[in-house]
Order: C-alpha cells, then structure tokens, then sequence
C-alpha cells in the first residue's frame, strides 16, 4: 500500500492505494558489466549553465577538458569495453567548445552519440548540426528542482510546456530520424506527479520516445564502514545527496513510481531490470515498454522485452504498424548509469565512486 496525495492533478486526502507487488524474477536481467555494457558515459565537461539539486557534479567553471585527454579515454574504453552507445553529459556537453568534433570521433568509432543535456541552449540549428556530425539522440534532464531562471517556482506540470518546446525542436532539427527522451529527477515533494507526466509523456509519444523517472535517494551513512576511492578514505557527509542531516526525510522506492504510473497506465509491467550490487535482488534499473498510438489512444503492453528494440542498441524506439513502440522506465538509477553507493568506476575500479575520479570516462552500474 503506498500513501498518494494528488493523482493527475486532482487533489485527494491522504489515502492507501493498493498495489501490485513487483516481481523481479519474472523480468529479463540485464547482463551486463564492465567489460560488455550498452552504454558509457563520457563527461568531457564538469561545467553547467544550471544548477540541479540532485546533481552529484560540482560545478566547475574550468571545467572543459582537452579534446585529446576525452579521445585518449575513449580509445582506453575500445580497448577494454564491448559497447553501443556513448552518452555525452557532463557538466553541460552542448556548452563544451570541441563538442562536434567529439561527435564525429564517437560516430568514427561505430558508436552511438547521445547528449545528455539540460536543453537551455538547444536551438533547432544546433540539432541540426549535430545530426549532421552523427549523433543519434537527445536525452534531456527537466525538472521543478533546477534552477532555471525562467522557470523558477514552476512544478513539474508546468514544466510540461518546456518539455513539448524542447521535444519539437529536435523533433525538428532531427527530421524525426533521432530520438527524444526526458529524465526527470522524483523527489519525495514530486513524487504526487508522477501521473501528470506519465499522462504527457504518452499524449506526446510521437515525438518523445522514452521518459525516465530517477528516484532522488540519500546516500547513507554505514557506521560499521569506511569508503574509499581510488585507494583514499572519502567522507560521504560532504555530498549533497547525503540527508541523513534530515531527520524527516525519506527514499523514494521504486513500488511507489510504478504504482503512480499505473494509475494512468493500468497495465503497465516492467520487463527487464538491472540489479544492485550490494543486494542483486533490489533493482538500479527498471524497463518497460509501451506501444499505442498518440494522444490517448489505448497502449498494448509488451512483455519479455528489454528497453531496447533489439539487443545492442540504444534507440529506444521502433515503429511497427504506424504505432510507436516507447519505454517507461522507474528505478533508483533508471535509463542512465548516475553513480550510486552500488556503482563501480571504469576508470578507478573503486567499488563505490560517490567522488570524481580524474577519468573522463564515469561510473556506469556493475552488475556482478
């Protein structure tokens, strides 16, 4: 049973809503690791042009590193990794200077390039140019916890204007042949709206291909332990998402999101999963898939199929039947590996990275 304040917007009392239990035994595990994994991330910036709440990046105005130091990373990657898709983030990718360049390496290599951006100076000619230079798809973080100066004091339901802006643009300046896709970060003060943008993201499922919920979590403190990176003692205290100074607050889990989204999607069914590491029975990842036609039109679940059309790619999006075929995801650490207290660093080999290591290359989720 989860406690709901509001559902689509409508404001209830405080009641319990029944739930349907997961069940991670009957989805696909995702095998991957280290050595064989769809997805790297790459931050060739730690400079932003916005701050987020739930960001484990400082941001650093000198930021920027060197073309070359980012391609020296990415041929360590080749040589040590079997993967897809390289996700470009930072920072702020579309503020790093040497960004189209980048694109053309990673297209050059055989790899997939997805930005990861905030969507501030995306512009329908920027879409354009890097389409041109390779990339494949956008991956845009929106939420009412950013400090966006035109949009400060919005929630996430106004918010939904920025995403339809942002989607047509590179709807747009993709010529449809890219795909779209938003994260947003839930908060315990977010969590009632869920609904409202599970209901957006499939009224708009033309243009936006996955949605994923990332589930705002304390890192916590394990006073029988301590961390260390890269062979140093670390103080988790010092990160800005460690909470245990509030005493009030609480994780948001993953039974509650999915329970949010069945609200507008009863038969909503996760697929596949990725598990922890400390404990391989909780889930770092959750997928599924949801095909129908736009504007409300009624959605078929599929089962038995991972986020992706087919395995080793990262499109996130087929086309069967003039139907569009998108995922919903909802985990601690959905679609995009941010690092967690069960991360491992590609560059470090810590066990647990909840600090920059000098690599370019960042902490993707280990699943062994």
């Amino acid at each position: 049973m989860i406690p709901a304040d509001t559902v689509d917007g409508a404001v209830l009392r405080r009641i319990s809503m029944p739930t349907r239990p997961l069940a991670l035994n009957t989805y696909y595990r995702l095998p991957w690791n280290l050595a064989d994994n769809a997805i790297t991330w790459l931050e060739p910036t730690t400079k932003c042009n916005i701050y987020c709440d739930g960001c484990y990046r400082a941001n650093d105005p000198d930021g920027h590193k060197p073309l070359d130091q980012v391609i020296s990373d990415l041929e360590n990657i080749k040589k040590f990794r079997k993967t897809d898709g390289i996700s470009i983030a930072g920072g702020e990718p579309l503020i790093y200077p040497h960004l189209m360049e980048l694109v053309r390496y990673v297209t050059s290599q055989g790899w997939k390039s997805i930005i990861i951006t905030n969507g501030e100076v995306l512009t329908k000619e920027l879409v354009e140019e890097l389409v041109e230079a390779g990339c494949r798809g956008f991956t845009v973080h929106v939420d009412s916890h950013q400090k966006r100066p035109d949009w400060r004091g919005a929630s996430e339901e106004d918010l939904c204007e920025l995403r339809l802006k942002i989607a047509r643009v590179i709807y747009e300046g993709g010529r449809g042949k890219v795909f779209c896709a938003f994260n947003a970060t839930i908060y315990r003060d977010t969590l009632s709206q869920v609904p409202v943008l599970t209901r957006w993201a499939q009224d708009n499922m033309d243009i936006v291909n996955t949605f994923v919920y990332i589930l705002y979590r304390s890192e916590k403190k394990t006073g029988d332990f301590d961390k260390y990176v890269g062979g140093k003692k670390v103080d988790t205290s010092d990160l800005v998402y460690q909470l245990d100074r509030m005493e009030d607050h609480e994780d948001v889990v993953t039974q509650e999101v999915v329970d949010l989204i069945r609200t507008v999607c009863p038969s909503y069914e996760p697929s596949a999963y990725l598990n922890g590491t400390a404990d391989p029975g909780t889930s770092k990842w959750l997928l599924a898939l949801r095909t129908g036609n736009a504007r409300g039109s009624s959605a078929t679940r599929i089962r038995n199929s991972s986020r992706w059309c087919r395995p080793g790619t990262t499109s996130g999006r087929a086309t069967i039947s003039r139907t569009r075929v998108r995922p919903f995801s909802a985990g601690p650490s959905s679609c995009f590996p941010w690092p967690s207290s069960t991360a491992a660093c590609d560059a470090c080999s810590a066990s647990y990275s909840p600090t920059p290591c000098a690599s370019s290359v960042r902490c993707t989720p280990n699943p062994s």
